[in-house]
């Protein structure tokens, strides 16, 4: 069935800014790892990192909703995107003394990201219906392919052009620093509901209220057991480092996959709509789930990318996720009358679990440091995308229920 749902201006000004996030998190968020493990050959100094960027994420999530429900929705977006600019500079700085300095960038990485992602979750419930809202995530999904496909291969040709020096990645972080900065800029276009709702923030009391509904528990946990899984892309970018020693073929393998996933979720938005949530969630999560056993057989480059190709073909199932999430919050707000009360909080609760999501799943692959056995990176893998799974599951079988009482 084709959806006859369409994005309104505000919605695709806030994709264009949202194409540029994405673009300087693709360079950073894969070559960030590479270029540790270049200078380390530790897993454990790669999990460190990741730990800390996600602790201090958490840590500005709460100031982050008291400022986007008193003050001012777009302010901490900002606000991110201008410490995303510092934490750029101190790489750039300290080159390969990041080493001494590691648990300080990553600190300020991981706030630049909370109040990023926070301003960014508020805005998208705030900007979209429950009607445009799968095509918007498929917008979306299409714009962090597009960034995520060709930035890493456009980051890959630099450094082989310069011989594969550590020396290279300065000119990577460079070109993230500007994109960072036409973020930033883009972001002053967005026109919405960028004013406060002139209410009290109350993160713990509001919190402690939506945790005793049965239907907001099964989407909070579900962001938990889906952000676990979210960790597999950069166990994937690795193994393809290690399986080619090239950054040019993990640029090579996202330019694949891009081109998968743009026509997937291009196919998604003309033919599907919220009705078709609960069966593309079921999908999804078992053929992701039974494709990762590809990696028990084979971690070479053919294999990765075969990989990378049906996970690409498939990942398009998971786009209901963020729609359903955002039509049980609306529920639940307006049958207690409370939708400005609560939706800023909720959001942040989801946000939170989010990463507690990523730091057990980065604990995980901490475990790599003492041993790079074949059969323990697939076994990681297998547990890894276990959390998508449940959380499809657990997802679909409350989205029938919403939508009726829509």
């Amino acid at each position: 069935m084709r959806t006859n749902s369409s994005l309104t201006t505000s919605l695709k000004v806030f994709l264009f800014t949202k194409l540029f996030a994405y673009s300087q998190q693709a360079f950073v968020g894969i070559f960030m790892n590479i270029y540790l493990w270049r200078m380390t050959n530790d897993f454990y100094t790669i999990a460190f990192y990741n730990i800390i960027y996600s602790l201090f994420h958490g840590i500005a999530i709460i100031p982050s909703g008291k400022i986007i429900k008193e003050y001012n929705r777009l302010l901490p977006l900002r606000l991110g995107l201008l410490l995303k600019a510092i934490f750029l500079s101190l790489i750039i700085f300290l080159q390969q003394d990041i080493i001494q300095h590691l648990g300080m960038v990553a600190a300020v990485g991981g706030i630049a990201n909370g109040l990023y992602w926070a301003s960014d979750d508020t805005l998208k419930i705030d900007l979209s219906t429950p009607e445009n809202r799968l095509t918007f995530a498929s917008a979306a999904r299409i714009a962090k392919y597009f960034s995520k496909g060709l930035v890493p291969l456009i980051a890959g040709y630099i450094i082989i052009k310069n011989g594969e020096a550590l020396s290279s990645y300065s000119s990577i972080f460079v070109y993230a620093f500007v994109i960072t900065f036409i973020s930033l800029i883009s972001s002053f276009f967005i026109v919405g509901k960028s004013n406060s709702i002139t209410e009290k923030y109350r993160f713990f009391s509001i919190s402690s209220q939506l945790l005793k509904n049965k239907k907001i528990r099964i989407v909070v946990y579900s962001a938990l057991l889906s952000q676990f899984s979210e960790t597999l892309p950069i166990l994937l970018s690795l193994l393809l480092f290690l399986a080619t020693g090239s950054e040019f073929s993990i640029g090579g393998y996202q330019f694949i996959t891009l081109f998968i996933g743009v026509i997937s979720n291009y196919l998604l938005m003309q033919y599907f709509n919220r009705n078709d949530y609960k069966k593309l969630l079921k999908i999804g999560g078992i053929m992701n789930f039974i494709i990762v056993f590809i990696l028990f057989f084979q971690q070479s480059f053919a294999a990765l990318l075969l990989y990378g190709i049906l996970s690409s073909l498939f990942s398009v199932t998971d786009n209901p996720r963020h729609p359903i999430r955002m039509d049980t919050i609306s529920n639940y707000a307006q049958s207690a009358k409370k939708l400005s009360d609560i939706r800023v909080e909720s959001l942040n609760l989801i946000a939170l679990f989010d990463i507690l999501g990523k730091i057990l799943s980065y604990v995980l692959i901490g475990f790599l440091s003492y041993s790079l056995n074949f059969y323990l990176i697939a076994s990681i893998a297998v547990i890894l995308s276990l959390g998508k799974l449940s959380a499809n599951f657990i997802l679909a079988n409350i989205h029938e229920e919403e939508v009726r009482s829509l």
